[in-house]
């Protein structure tokens, strides 16, 4: 009797209120609320409950109540149904001294938010965990706790579904209102997800790795571990964040928020990482902001603020990246990386990369992921990083859209990225980063360069994609959204490989470039290392007395097969080494001694040299001497190049290179391109006229550098038409297939034609796809221009099918070339009857 005595007496000591106790029935079972008033919690026998399963929370049979919180989860492990535990105003804490708090078994919710210190769990003592969920405990809800020390983990979900941690930190009287603070455990995480169902988990408006307060951070509240960690279990939809009731996720000495194993659909959104409850970047995180592991698909990361504390390149212990994946099919959208909550300025910045697409464990395990989507709601913001920007290693058929790096979200304001703004490179022995889309992007303030594809084919930089339908998609490279702001990149705006490592089959198209080179003056598009790319319709201004695209040697002649057909060079103070397309980096060089070949074969010079020349030294158009007035340009290159004649006009210290329009060279290497009366050109003053020359044989492709300027051409000649005026060299736009030959004007020639034989009718020549009564070169030519996409139709597409085999290709163009050159007779050609 003095015994209990003695522990009636020390329990009522530690008693701050009196019971609040009542039953009310539902479904699922008996409702009961059981109201903690003791913060005892440790001396041998006394905190538990005493009689568990019997409705009522009491440590000792009889009167005075005493009910604490480990006695609370007992009595409510022991009932079947939702039990709810809150909290009297004056009890703020326990420490567990009598080890780890029961797991709990049924759905439960403890709710200290009322409470104006809400409720604190000292679990320093405790030997593993501070608090844990487990099997059963489906539905549960966490909100006003404070949880600190743990040795393990602060808050554990071990099993069950559909619970919520946290809530609006508006609601509520607590420090945090319904949000709980996890911090300064020992040896883990702040929450780890383990185990369970995992689904419908909803985990917002937390304060992890501070006090309650979301300001004092220190190594007294740092998590040992990650802030958030889904670490196992399966099941789906997990929410990390609410828009108004984020997760403040800081001072955390591994990940802020890291999924680990087996969930998908997880959506991390609204979270503050890296900053304090003000929205200031002080509380940096010493790993990665938010990180998806490698199986850990269809994630969406959208809305979160992920900084690092310190101004880059100052050095802080966020050593990034703000965020990295290393899974399939995720979304990261949205976010602000690298700055304060208001997404401008300078500080904010972290060591790391700011977005990391990684395909960490093989090619394939980073595939079908979206960064920005092109809209505005959509679009990430990065900025004062200390390595990239957005890197994508190992990273597959994933898209880069509408993002702005090296900006903050007015796409004004620098934020410098002190690497290669994006990047998409690979491993070895990993092929690379392959078949992405980089679109849309606003790029600028880069210390190194704009784009870089070190290693991977078949990437487009720019738009549009095969299926994607118009050319609108290109990214804008060393400006912001204000044209008049010199945004400057350091390095090229662009460069396709790296030394030692090849970047093939890649498209640059349709982007806008200037205001590179700044402190390392070069070319604003440089192929190092890599055959086979396409850079097509971008506007290029060049560095300052530099060149605009640069190929340059490497060995066994792999810089070969680029194609070049930019729309605008701008050459900034050009000097007389200066070009618009440059092959080996060395200026004006001659052609070889034909002259007219698409290559080195006759270049003892370029075929000899070890390494060969970039494109092979292909060579440039030659224009003949005299210069006509009837707006054609004529002159000779290989047998069915592609040549693009540009104006050349010169303004102040500008030289604009534009183009007019593409034709195609017969067998003998001829053009005529008649550009003078075209809608695309108006040629003034002193313009005058240059070209490039590209060898289509065998698809190689090779671009040449740009001819003299030996030829003007002037207005006068044809009348105005939308097609360009062709004789034998048909150009890029055909003639509508509905349009009659004129018969009051002959079709001019560069042979003499008699006038006094009529043009055959379609059915009487095969083969005649021009319909200019003869079959020939030009229309094996026009034929092999439609099969590669350069032309949409032919005027007569009943006459190109020369072998009726129902199929328009290479085959029929050699069938007509064979043709005309004596090996069987024209009429020999069989096209399908006419209808």
């Amino acid at each position: 009797m003095a015994v209990r005595l003695l522990l009636v007496a020390i329990m009522a000591a530690f008693t701050f209120g009196a019971l609040a106790l009542y039953v009310n029935s539902t479904e699922a079972g008996t409702l009961v609320k059981f109201t903690v008033n003791s913060s005892i919690d440790g001396i041998a026998g006394v905190g538990r409950d005493a009689n568990p399963g019997d409705g009522v929370c009491d440590t000792v049979a009889g009167p005075p109540v005493v009910c604490t919180l480990r006695a609370a989860i007992e009595e409510s492990n022991a009932l079947v149904g939702a039990n709810i535990i809150n909290f009297t105003a004056t009890n703020v804490n326990i420490v567990n001294a009598a080890g780890d708090l029961p797991p709990i078994v049924e759905r439960l919710t403890i709710d200290a938010s009322a409470n104006p210190d809400g409720f604190t769990i000292n679990a320093a003592l405790a030997v593993a965990d501070g608090l844990t969920l487990g099997v059963g405990s489906s539905g549960s809800v966490i909100r006003g706790l404070s949880i600190t020390g743990a040795p393990n983990d602060a808050l554990v979900i071990l099993g069950g579904a559909s619970h919520t941690i946290g809530g609006d930190p508006a609601e509520g009287a607590a420090p945090n209102g319904q949000g709980n603070t996890f911090s300064g455990s020992v040896g883990g995480d702040g929450i780890d997800v383990r185990g369970g169902s995992q689904g419908g988990h909803f985990i917002i408006g937390n304060r992890i790795g501070t006090a309650s307060d979301g300001q004092t951070a220190g190594a007294a509240n740092r998590n040992a571990g990650h802030g958030i960690h889904v670490s196992g279990g399966t099941g789906a939809d997990i929410t990390i964040g609410m828009d108004g009731s984020p997760n403040l996720v800081s001072n955390n000495a591994l990940d802020g928020i890291f999924l680990a194993v087996g969930t998908p659909d997880v959506t991390v959104q609204y979270n503050w990482v890296g900053l304090d409850a003000n929205g200031n970047a002080s509380d940096p995180f010493a790993n990665v902001g938010v990180g998806i592991h490698t199986d850990i698909d269809d994630t969406t990361i959208m809305n979160n603020t992920v900084a690092g504390g310190g101004v880059v390149p100052a050095v802080s212990n966020s050593v990034g990246p703000g965020i990295s994946i290393h899974s399939d099919d995720n979304l990261v959208l949205g976010n602000c990386v690298g700055f304060d909550s208001d997404c401008a300025g300078t500080a904010g910045g972290f060591n790391g990369i700011g977005i990391d697409c990684f395909g960490l464990a093989a090619p394939g395990t980073a595939d079908r992921n979206i960064i920005g989507d092109g809209t505005e709601e959509g679009r990430n913001v990065v900025g004062n990083t200390n390595a990239q920007g957005i890197s994508l290693l190992d990273c597959d058929n994933s898209d880069v859209n509408g993002n702005y790096v090296g900006f903050g979200m007015d796409g004004e304001e620098g934020a410098f990225i002190n690497n290669n703004c994006i990047d998409l490179i690979g491993t070895a022995p990993l092929t690379g980063s392959e078949s992405n889309q980089v679109r849309n992007n606003v790029i600028g303030n880069c210390n190194l360069v704009g784009i870089l594809v070190a290693r991977g084919d078949s990437n487009v930089i720019g738009g549009p994609k095969a299926d994607v339908g118009e050319d609108h998609e290109g990214n804008t490279i060393g400006l912001g959204t204000d044209p008049a702001t010199s945004d400057d990149i350091n390095g090229f705006c662009v460069e396709i490989g790296a030394a030692g490592v090849a970047a093939g089959s890649n498209t640059v198209r349709n982007n806008v470039m200037a205001n590179c080179g700044a402190t390392a003056p070069d070319a604003s598009v440089q192929i190092t290392n890599g055959a086979g790319n396409i850079i097509q319709g971008n506007d290029i201004t060049s560095p300052v007395g530099e060149d605009a695209i640069d190929i340059e040697p490497v060995a066994a002649g792999a810089n070969s097969g680029n194609l070049i057909a930019s729309r605008i060079f701008r050459m900034v103070n050009q000097g007389t080494g200066d070009l618009p397309i440059d092959l080996d980096d060395n200026g004006v060089t001659l052609n070889d001694a034909g002259d007219g070949d698409p290559d080195a074969l006759n270049d003892p010079t370029c075929l000899l040299a070890t390494p060969l020349g970039a494109n092979l030294c292909h060579n440039y158009p030659v224009f003949p001497a005299s210069s006509p007035t009837d707006g054609c340009a004529r002159g000779s290159a290989g047998p069915f190049d592609q040549v693009r004649i540009y104006t050349k006009s010169t303004d102040g210290n500008v030289t604009t290179y534009e183009y007019a329009g593409t034709g195609v060279t017969n067998l003998a290497g001829d053009f005529t391109i008649c550009i003078g009366n075209t809608a695309k050109v108006t040629v003034v003053g002193t313009s005058t006229t240059t070209a490039s020359s590209t060898t289509d044989i065998l698809a190689i492709n090779s671009t040449s550098e740009f001819s003299v300027t030996e030829q003007a051409v002037q207005a006068g000649g044809p009348p105005p038409t939308e097609t360009p005026t062709i004789t034998e060299t048909p150009t890029i736009t055909p003639t509508p297939e509905d349009t009659a030959v004129p018969t009051d004007t002959p079709v001019p020639t560069a042979t003499d034609m008699p006038t006094d034989t009529p043009v055959p009718t379609v059915a009487q020549l095969c083969g005649d796809v021009n319909m200019d009564g003869d079959v020939d070169s030009v229309d094996a030519s026009l034929i092999l221009q439609f099969k590669v996409e350069l032309i949409s139709t032919l005027a007569n597409m009943a006459n190109a099918d020369v072998n009726d085999d129902g199929e328009i290709s290479s085959v029929d163009a050699a069938l007509i070339l064979q043709a005309t050159a004596g090996l069987f007779p024209v009429d020999d050609l069989t096209c399908p009857p006419k209808s």
